[in-house]
């Protein structure tokens, strides 16, 4: 239902979308798998992700990921794994199906408003 505004007219406020991506940072580097950092705004719920990873999967699909953190230690150094890199946790965390359903939604935005990230790739 559209808001309405108290204009002497009643004119329908145009819908604003659940999602929208308010943000976005492109890798200049083609070969990462890292695609694009991007700011998503769910205004149902007056929330804001930031810093949302884009990815290419190992079968040629895309992911959005939600934020993450350095993991820090109790002496304040970053937490590195046994390959030597550094460790994160996630600053949100759901269920699986509404991490796919959270992913794909961006994944759609993204390729009206960016479709050079997907380099003509559906």
């Amino acid at each position: 239902m559209a808001s309405l505004i108290d204009n002497g007219n009643n004119l329908p406020l145009p819908e604003r979308p659940a999602l929208e991506i308010t943000a976005c940072w492109v890798n200049p580097n083609s070969s990462s798998n890292l695609l694009a950092k991007v700011t998503v705004t769910n205004h149902r719920w007056g929330q804001t992700l930031a810093d949302c990873s884009v990815v290419r999967t190992k079968n040629d699909g895309y992911f959005v990921f939600p934020p993450s953190a350095l993991m820090i230690g109790k002496d304040g150094l970053v937490i590195k794994g046994q390959d030597g890199k550094p460790q994160y946790r996630p600053c949100v965390i759901w269920t699986k199906d509404a991490g796919q359903r959270f992913s794909e939604a961006v994944i759609k935005l993204l390729r009206a408003s960016h479709p050079e990230l997907f380099g003509g790739r559906q």
